[in-house]
């Protein structure tokens, strides 16, 4: 199949995915946490701790393909 990338089309597939993840814990206290999580909902311009980075293991399960991808200590941002 070839694709055109200039057009919208996107590959069509016959694998649909699952994910299954699992956020890791923190050590920063959960009222600064919430604190945090407060002031990124509602800004007031008061300091919070910095942003932890998201820590997630996971798979990814396609059952009518049989493919499977694990995923460990992924990175990333809120």
């Amino acid at each position: 199949m070839v694709i055109n990338p200039f057009t919208d089309e996107t590959p069509k597939t016959r694998c649909p995915f699952t994910f299954f993840g699992q956020i890791h814990a923190t050590a920063i206290p959960e009222y600064l946490m919430q604190e945090l999580e407060s002031e990124l909902q509602n800004p007031t311009g008061i300091w919070t701790i910095p942003t932890p980075k998201l820590s997630i293991s996971g798979l990814l399960l396609s059952k009518e393909c049989g493919i499977l991808y694990e995923v460990k200590n992924t990175e990333g941002l809120r």
